[in-house]
Parts: structure tokens; sequence; C-alpha cells
């Protein structure tokens, strides 16, 4: 039975996941800048509330597709997961929710709190938290898949390698033909049997 997945294919799911990170990031920075710089990004909260909430749902949508195509992936794929590898999947789930979590309490918190010392040191505690979680949930998803991504390596391999035997057969039966063909020509004129 032929796996339905490449290779390729958690490279590209892998991009959804880095976009939903960045996002993220992005959101903890705006409120971080808005609220503790003396001449902030916004005049009115209300632009800055609007484009904080269409950051959150961006970077919430990637991550909850990414997910919800990671976990299909793990049902379709021929691959038989280890209890291991989809402890570190999950593992790998749950920190990028707690990601998302952290950005939306931070972005509360600033909304809530007028002190920007607090603010400040706060961003410094929820940044270092967050790229934590971050490159921790990558590590895991990477565990997670490391076994599958060889296999299917390996199939690629053999797939090119028998493409590439079955184009050189083929190219040894052409010539074969030619040859054979050049030679009857050739006989028949050289044939010494055969009167002119």
């Amino acid at each position: 039975m032929e796996n339905k997945i490449n290779y390729k294919t958690y490279k590209s799911l892998k991009y959804l996941a880095t976009i939903s990170s960045v996002i993220l990031a992005i959101c903890l920075l705006l409120t971080f800048v808005q609220f503790t710089k003396e001449k902030p990004i916004f005049t009115s909260l209300t632009p800055f509330i609007s484009l904080q909430v269409i950051l959150l749902i961006l970077g919430f949508v990637s991550l909850i597709v990414y997910i919800i195509y990671r976990v299909k992936i793990l049902k379709t794929s021929n691959y038989v997961y280890m209890k291991k590898e989809i402890i570190y999947l999950y593992s790998s789930f749950s920190l990028y929710l707690f990601s998302f979590i952290l950005t939306s309490i931070y972005l509360l918190i600033g909304l809530l709190v007028n002190n920007s010392n607090a603010i400040k040191i706060l961003f410094y505690v929820f940044i270092s938290l967050f790229f934590i979680c971050i490159i921790l949930s990558s590590i895991f998803e990477t565990l997670s898949r490391l076994k599958e991504q060889l296999l299917l390596y390996k199939q690629e391999y053999q797939h090119q390698q028998d493409l590439k035997q079955q184009k050189q057969q083929a190219n040894k039966t052409v010539i074969v033909k030619k040859t054979n063909k050049n030679n009857k020509t050739n006989n028949k004129s050289k044939n010494p049997f055969i009167e002119e």
C-alpha cells in the first residue's frame, strides 16, 4: 500500500505553525510598544484593539488549521506511530496553544494595567515564556515525525531509483532495436550469397 503523504507535506505544513508563531510574536511586540513608549503607535485604542484582534484571529486560525491538518496526516499515514511520538505531537499542540493563551493574556494585561513599568517587566517574562513554548513545540513536533519522515525519504529515494532504472531499461531497448535494425540492413548489403 502506497503512502499518500510525501516528504514535502511536512515542509508546507510547518509554514502554518511558523506563520502563527510570527503573528503571535508581533501581537506581543505591538502591545509592548503601544503601552510602554511615550509616543504610542496608535493614538486611540480602538484601531489598536481592532488590529490586535485581527492578528490574534489570524494566528489562531493558522494554528488550528495546522493542528487539524497534522491530526489528519496522523490518521491517514501508513506509518504506525509509537506512543512516545504521539505524546510528542500532542505536547507540541498544547505548547502552541499555550503560546496563544500567553499572547492573549499579555494583551489583556496591557489593556487593564496602566503602569508602563509593570507592562515592561511582564513583557520580558511573557516573551521569554512565549519563545520557550514555541521552540519546545517545534522540537516536539519534529521528534514526533522524524521516523516517519525518514521512511518517506527512503520511499521517495526508492521511487526515484525505480524511475531511473526504468528509464535506463527503456533506453537500452531502444538502442538494441536500433542496433538490430542497422545490423539487418548492413547484413543485407554485405551478404555474399545475395545476388545483385
